[in-house]
């Protein structure tokens, strides 16, 4: 027997006394815990208890029920509670071999684990915003007769983002496009834009360009923020666990848990209805499956979220023609609320020079599918109007089934619509779709009824079938009824990948007595530099016909094309640029063209390192030790690391991996700071009196500016610094015959030797 073992057992013995010891709750070592032996029973401090992850409302009834059967208020024992009161739910077991205790508490006593998409954030995450600025260009010319521009200009400041947008067509003059000063609040999903901004509403709204000030909530400023209701799954664990989640069929998550409730937050399902399979695997290896069907629905808000826009201002006119085109004073507002997980409301107002537009809008969610319903009233030009639509749509895994109608009055308007222009009075669509692994099939039928220019109808049946992993045929076959004027309609084609990024498409298409038969082969551009080219040629049958070709190349600076129709001797090839100049890092970067966010990575003084974003080589530094990473995601983590290897052996890297959120359309710098390794050796003798004596087992001290470096004497009197900059320095030597001092140089270099520095003494 140990002697820890008879501690336990004397203390077992001569009543109730206190012990700490190492203790596991289901299964999971917890570390130390004070426990009283008292009886064959066991008292713990229930804040220790919980400290573990015990709690729950269930745990604390039982904790009250626990007191009114035994006092845990005794002489050493505040505080504390018998484990033995606590059973059937709790059993315990001493080790009196190894001194330790295992407590067993039942699942629902424990407290429950919530693993969510925002669990998924890089706790690393940096979200940068720097000083930056970028200029995307797009020219072509027709074999440098004319040409057509167009360009961005957008710099990060210290607020916001500051961005305008400029064209010139081949013939014409410069025009301005947008401008706008946006500032992103993050924290509250919310977007304010001052200048100009595209304002959209809902399905019975119009649109436009307003010139003034917007404010919008904006998902993507949190691209791990989820809008829609979750699908939650719930279960309990009693030991550690791995929990595996399929979704139809398919493993999305894989999570480990500890002993207890656990609840996955926003599980990633595909919208409609589907089955869930929740597979618990203990650390016994015993497993429990979970079974359910859920319907999934993006056309409702979360419970108690928000989505807005409300602008005022300007309307902008003739936009792309001219550069302050105004049509006037204009407010929109438009505002959605979660009610509930299943019910949405909202609606939408509109206004400006004699009108006024708007109304009410409803979504809800059900077992059996997603409900949408609009109404909407307008006044303009002393004209009444009114419009209606309903929406509903189911989707399966093999099945799917929608069908949405709206009807606008003959004087229905909004900022996009006039009182006198041409609308479809009534609009039906409908479609049906099944699929399963021998392809899908669709049909569908649309129906619209004009004001003025008559009716159309449009009935279709689509099919796709992959004949093989590289090679699938699509069908159609329907019937068009346009003012009475009825033609049938077929399209049948072939789509063959080839590999390396080659896809080949063959296709024949009629349309009443008009057909014709196209072909094209193209090769996407790679990620990195390299070509690209596409060929498409369409023949008619009264023997017309046209095609196009292009070849692209594509390098870290831009994008170069080259296309024409080789067919037409009279048709001039055109030639187009794109790129980007990007202005960050106290230096110029040529690149590709700004998408969302850009880094430039520096390993200051370090050339040829390479650097990679999300495990994608992008390419070295250069002789500054700078690269510029043109695309990344906005406020996501991007996952950037430079390649160790890479680093002289004479430098030093704390960190090779960091995790960037740039902001929209802005910039930032990415410093993975390296140090030299500086090693400087040599040695040092004493001269006194003409003869040189070897000042061993002494010190060497040198000192600059405040701080002093010190390296003890070998035998020989050698010595050893690290990393001291080059430069002059004030030396001692300090040894059995007394001190010596004199001035000692560092030259420049990685690894130094100095020789046989002599030091002259008084």
């Amino acid at each position: 027997m140990t002697v820890a073992a008879a501690l336990l057992l004397n203390a077992a013995s001569a009543g109730s006394q206190t012990l700490t010891f190492p203790w596991t709750l289901n299964e999971v070592p917890k570390g130390e815990i004070v426990a009283a032996i008292d009886d064959g029973d066991v008292l713990v401090r229930v804040d220790d208890l919980e400290r573990a992850g015990v709690g729950g409302e269930r745990w604390e009834r039982l904790l009250k029920l626990s007191r009114l059967r035994r006092s845990v208020a005794r002489d050493g024992a505040a505080g504390m509670v018998s484990l033995k009161t606590l059973a059937p739910l709790v059993s315990f077991a001493v080790d009196e071999e190894n001194v330790s205790l295992a407590v067993v508490f039942d699942a629902a006593l424990l407290k429950p684990t919530v693993i969510g998409r925002r669990d998924s954030v890089p706790e690393n995450l940096v979200e940068a915003r720097d000083r930056a600025g970028f200029l995307n260009y797009s020219v072509s010319t027709p074999a440098f007769d004319d040409f057509s521009a167009f360009a961005e200009i957008g710099a990060t400041l210290p607020k916001g983002l500051l961005y305008s947008t400029f064209s010139r067509a081949a013939d014409g003059p410069v025009v301005r496009g947008m401008t706008n000063f946006t500032i992103d609040q993050r924290r509250l999903l919310r977007r304010w834009t001052m200048g100009d901004a595209v304002v959209a509403t809902d399905a019975l709204g119009g649109g436009g360009i307003v010139t003034g000030l917007t404010v919008a909530r904006n998902f993507s400023l949190d691209p791990y923020f989820v809008r829609y209701p979750g699908m939650n799954l719930n279960g309990t664990a009693l030991t550690p666990s791995t929990v595996d989640v399929y979704v139809n069929g398919v493993l999305v998550s894989q999570q480990q848990v500890p002993p207890g409730p656990f609840q996955l937050r926003d599980v990633p399902v595909s919208s409609g209805a589907g089955t869930t399979r929740v597979v618990v695997r203990d650390a016994f290896g015993r497993e429990v499956v979970q079974t359910a069907d859920y319907y999934y629905s993006t056309s409702v808000l979360a419970k108690g979220l928000s989505e807005y826009l409300y602008s005022a201002g300007a309307l902008r006119e003739d936009f792309g023609i001219s550069s302050f085109g105004s049509g006037g004073p204009a407010g929109v507002a438009y505002h959605r609320y979660g009610l509930s997980d299943a019910l949405t409301i909202g609606g939408r107002a509109e206004a400006a020079d004699d009108l006024l537009s708007g109304g009410p809008a409803l979504s809800f969610r059900t077992s059996f599918g997603d409900f949408g319903l609009l109404a909407a009233g307008s006044s303009a030009d002393g004209l009444s109007g009114a419009a209606a639509q309903i929406a509903y749509r189911y989707s399966n895994r093999r099945f799917g089934f929608g069908v949405q109608a709206r009807s606008q009055s003959r004087h229905y308007a909004t900022l996009s619509l006039r009182p006198e222009s041409d609308r479809a009075l009534r609009d039906v669509q409908m479609f049906t779709s099944v699929a399963n692994r021998m392809g899908s099939l669709s049909l569908q039928y649309a129906e619209s009824r004009m004001r003025d220019l008559g009716d159309t109808r449009r009935a279709s049946i689509l099919t796709s079938i992959p004949l093989s992993r590289r090679f699938s045929l699509l069908a159609s076959v329907g019937v068009v009824d346009e003012t009475g004027e009825r033609r049938g309609e077929y399209f049948v084609g072939t789509s063959i990948n080839l590999g390396r990024g080659v896809t080949a498409n063959v296709g024949a298409t009629s349309s009443g007595s008009a057909s014709n038969v196209s072909a094209a082969i193209h090769r996407s551009l790679p990620v990195g530099t390299g070509f690209g080219y596409r060929l498409d040629t369409q023949v008619g049958d009264d023997g017309t016909s046209a095609s196009t070709a292009a070849v692209q190349y594509q390098t870290t600076h831009g994008r170069y094309e080259l296309a024409g129709d080789p067919t037409q001797s009279d048709v001039k090839p055109t030639l187009t640029a794109s790129g980007g100049i990007i202005l960050a890092g106290g230096g110029l970067h040529f690149a590709q063209a700004v998408q969302e966010g850009f880094a430039v990575v520096e390993v200051p003084g370090v050339s040829g390192v390479r650097v990679y974003a999300s495990n994608q080589l992008i390419g070295r530094t250069d002789d500054e030790g700078r690269l510029l990473i043109p695309n990344l995601l906005a406020y996501y983590g991007n996952a950037i690391r430079i390649e160790d290897e890479d680093i002289p052996m004479s430098y030093s890297v704390d960190q090779v991996e960091k995790t960037i959120a740039p902001p929209y359309r802005g910039g930032a710098i990415v410093v993975f700071p390296v140090a030299q390794h500086r090693s400087i050796t040599g040695t040092v003798a004493v001269v006194s009196r003409g003869e040189e004596a070897v000042p061993a087992l002494g010190t060497l001290t040198i000192q600059r500016d405040g701080r002093s470096w010190e390296s003890p004497l070998g035998r020989g009197a050698e010595f050893y610094f690290e990393n001291v900059p080059p430069g002059k320095y004030p030396a001692a030597i300090d040894y059995g015959g007394g001190t010596c001092g004199f001035e000692l140089t560092i030259p420049e270099g990685g690894t130094v030797d100095v020789g046989k520095v002599r030091c002259i003494a008084d």
